[in-house]
């Protein structure tokens, strides 16, 4: 439980979100072509968002960025300015999203190489290939190995 002697969170700015990212092609919304700063953003409103259903506790105020994203992702894939989404699906994706983001923040800040979803694999339950650089490469056998 968070004590309520924390500031909360600065929000996002949806409408900043909107003109950098949002409005442009569906693109520039996919985890791997958000700018740092926003990739980051969006990291910790899902994690705020994860942390406050974990704890049962109200909707997030946290959840308008990513929802964003992920609105503005689907429409993106089915090529048209407007859809239907169930509910169901919609947390199913912003479970995805989470995912995907953490991802690439991974592939960001570590050596581990991990390939970004497109348009065509993000929400589709794709498989994601990791790597290591080949000098930080386990040898054949090694405890490494048994890691993955």
């Amino acid at each position: 439980m968070v004590s309520e002697s924390i500031e909360p969170l600065e929000l996002t700015d949806l409408s900043k979100l909107a003109s950098e990212v949002l409005n442009l092609p569906a693109e520039h919304s996919l985890p791997g072509n958000l700018p740092d700063h926003w990739l980051r953003r969006i990291a910790r409103d899902l994690d705020a968002c994860a942390n406050e259903a974990e704890e049962d506790t109200e909707p997030s105020v946290y959840t308008a960025g990513p929802l964003a994203i992920v609105l503005r992702l689907l429409l993106g894939k089915s090529g048209d300015s407007s859809g239907v989404v169930t509910f169901d699906q919609l947390e199913r994706y912003f479970r995805e999203l989470r995912l995907e983001v953490n991802l690439e923040l991974i592939s960001r800040v570590t050596n581990i190489a991990v390939d970004a979803a497109g348009l065509d694999s993000i929400f589709e339950g794709r498989s994601v290939s990791v790597s290591l650089p080949p000098e930080r490469q386990p040898t054949r056998g090694s405890p490494e190995d048994a890691k993955l």
